[in-house]
């Protein structure tokens, strides 16, 4: 019963670490926190690829990766319990 609730848990928790990862990477690079915070602070030498499009793509794609892991993870839950 333990180990089936701890199992749950840790399903549930790394859900929303997923989703929320996945939506942070998916719309940060393009708002303003990116280029006040991430891209203006940096290095002088970073900044050309922090601004770059291609690189802000790049991060946003892995933010869909993330989003993409955690609708896995929800129909793997939902055959589990099917089952």
């Amino acid at each position: 019963m333990l180990r089936r609730f701890l199992a749950r848990a840790g399903t549930i928790l790394f859900l929303v670490y997923v989703l929320e990862a996945g939506a942070f990477l998916l719309m940060c690079p393009w708002s303003r926190l990116w280029e006040k915070r991430v891209a203006s602070r940096s290095p002088v030498i970073l900044q050309p690829v922090l601004f770059s499009p291609f690189f802000r793509g790049f991060v946003s794609g892995i933010g869909l990766l993330h989003l993409f892991v955690a609708i896995r993870q929800v129909e793997a839950w939902r055959r589990q319990k099917e089952a």
